[in-house]
């Protein structure tokens, strides 16, 4: 203990890991004794929303400088942010030894990690320290074949353990002489593994400058607030605001939502964060990315939905008068799901925008200058034209759907070309290898034959559906 008091005064944080949930309770009440320094459990006996806060209190900077677990802490959780590990005891199994070190030993460690065994002379703790660490070598690097070198070790311990419960005697040498064997035997088993890679896959698997690419492209979409202001305007249109604690972690607030058939989801948790790094250090912040369920369905409560699809608008600050009719289309593509047509086409919008005689205009460059000056018009601002808009708006959205349909022909000739081009060097792959392996069947190139003219056929029956409109009257 009083080891364990002077590293607590030396660093800053601590992971102290024992094998049961009375040995953390005692090593909790030792600690309070002899030092003020915030200290949290995390043990079987608490509830999991207790474990989650306390977890989250020794990830914050401010809070606790010692987390004090039982066997549990060594499983699902992660402590990167921690190089110190006092283990105050040490299991049997190299195996489960590997799980305590793993929960720092991941992802974002920017430290060497620091491991502390202390241990009794002449117990079975100094039989296993000594063990792990001279034999099997694990407090060292990660070893691979643990579950072989335990199995073809193991009763050599049990021996060793068994003639110290009897005559609380431990025999030197044959400890010395496991030690020396198991890491032969650790090396050799090592040895046949590291054989056992296919080099030449391994280097072929691995392209650099790809890898860096596809790296910087995920580095860049992670850390953009795209989502995060989109979500916020989407929440706020309903009523329902964002309330940041800080500028990591915040909370929705749905007091005075207004609309009662919104997805609230009763299982989202009180602490959200669209910071990834905030996530893995904070057990009880849940993260909102592009894939969360919650996300989902709010997107896609608000694109179903009738708000926003219809709208009028006023334009000013443009020469002349006028009307126009901005249209937005989607390719819509009904086709079984198993088919995966949005592998092939995806679902991009058509923006079109044409004037009261029907012609497109989107490519001018005047109309690059709009966003400016659109303002929203009054719901009766058209009631003066309402005869020339029931005859003109059908004629304007007609012309918009046969633009809609030449630009749809561009999107399902690029569909079908990858279509072609993705199942048909399938077919190609398949033929060659049942050149050369019998096992091909010729019902699995039938398949990707079968399926291909399935995408071809119901590619062929999309068509431009009208999602959104807006007109728009120049004055």
């Amino acid at each position: 203990m009083l080891y364990l008091l002077e590293l607590i005064r030396q660093n800053e944080k601590i992971l102290v890991i024992s094998s049961s949930g009375q040995k953390a309770l005692a090593i909790e009440a030792a600690l309070a004794r002899h030092t003020s320094v915030d200290t949290a459990r995390f043990d079987e006996s608490m509830s999991l929303l207790r474990r989650d806060r306390n977890a989250a209190f020794f990830a914050r900077e401010d809070g606790a400088k010692v987390l004090i677990a039982s066997e549990i802490g060594s499983e699902g959780r992660n402590f990167q942010f921690v190089h110190h590990l006092f283990l105050f005891d040490l299991p049997v199994n190299p195996e489960l030894l590997e799980q305590r070190i793993g929960r720092l030993d991941r992802i974002g460690q920017k430290n060497d990690i620091q491991i502390h065994v202390p241990y009794i002379r002449g117990t079975g703790y100094e039989i296993l320290a000594r063990w792990y660490m001279d034999g099997v070598n694990l407090f060292a690097r990660n070893i691979n074949g643990l579950h072989l070198i335990y199995k073809a070790f193991e009763p050599g311990l049990q021996a060793l353990f068994t003639r110290l419960r009897e005559d609380e005697t431990m025999d030197e040498a044959v400890l010395v002489d496991l030690i020396s064997r198991t890491g032969d035997f650790r090396a050799e088993t090592e040895k046949k593994l590291a054989k056992g890679k296919n080099i030449l896959l391994e280097m072929n698997s691995f392209k650099p400058e790809p890898a860096r690419r596809i790296l910087r492209e995920v580095e860049a979409f992670d850390s953009s607030p795209q989502l995060e202001h989109l979500l916020a305007e989407v929440l706020l249109h309903y009523g329902i605001e964002t309330d940041f604690m800080n500028d990591s972690v915040f909370r929705l607030n749905f007091k005075n939502m207004t609309d009662e058939n919104f997805p609230v989801s009763a299982r989202l948790s009180d602490t959200l964060t669209f910071k990834r790094k905030t996530a893995v250090l904070r057990d009880d912040a849940e993260f909102f990315s592009w894939d969360h369920p919650f996300i989902h369905r709010v997107f896609e409560y608000f694109i179903t939905g009738n708000t926003g699809s219809c709208a009028l608008a006023r334009l000013a600050g443009q020469k002349g008068r006028g009307l126009f009719l901005e249209t937005v289309f989607v390719l819509e593509c009904i086709a079984p799901l198993d088919l995966e047509m949005g592998r092939y086409l995806t679902c991009d919008p058509i923006h079109l925008v044409v004037d009261h005689e029907g012609r497109g205009i989107m490519e001018k460059p005047e109309t690059r200058q709009w966003a400016g000056h659109l303002s929203e018009d009054r719901k009766n601002g058209f009631r003066e034209l309402e005869p020339l808009i029931r005859d003109l708006v059908p004629f304007m959205i007609e012309n918009s759907l046969t633009l809609a349909r030449g630009l749809s022909s561009d999107i399902m000739e690029r569909a079908r070309l990858k279509i072609e081009h993705l199942l048909g060097r399938e077919m190609e792959r398949l033929l060659e290898l049942q050149k050369i392996n019998p096992d091909i069947r010729e019902e699995e190139i039938a398949a990707v034959r079968n399926r291909r003219a399935s995408l071809l056929s119901y590619l062929a029956s999309a068509r431009p559906r009208l999602d959104a409109l807006r007109l728009i009257r120049q004055i």
